[in-house]
């Protein structure tokens, strides 16, 4: 997901002015896979400085700086703790139905 941060030599040239401490979305990607993220409170920090970024960088009224501003509000209604612990998924024991089970009986005392 490009959210208007540089992407050119010169941009990053202008854009550290505006911006000191920069990180990508690609790199939050990166962490996520590497699990390099101690708690959910490093990813949101890392997520909030993307977009507040982009914010900084892309004047009020682009594109960008809405889409950036709308992420950044909804960051805590995404990552509250209760609703990220109910989204990992919990694997579940199957019961096998007792037509199966009888079936498989069926077969080996052949």
């Amino acid at each position: 997901m490009d959210v208007g941060l540089p992407s050119s030599h010169t941009e990053t040239i202008y854009s550290s002015s505006l911006i000191f401490s920069s990180i990508a979305l690609p790199t939050t990607h990166r962490k996520l896979d590497h699990s390099e993220y101690e708690d959910l409170d490093q990813f949101r920090a890392d997520l909030e400085l993307v977009f507040t970024n982009a914010m900084k960088f892309n004047p009020p009224g682009t594109a960008w700086h809405q889409e950036a501003k709308r992420l950044l509000n909804y960051l805590p209604r995404l990552l509250e703790p209760e609703r990220f612990q109910r989204a990992t998924p919990q694997k579940k024991k199957r019961k096998r139905s007792a037509a199966f089970s009888s079936k498989k009986k069926k077969k080996t005392t052949k």
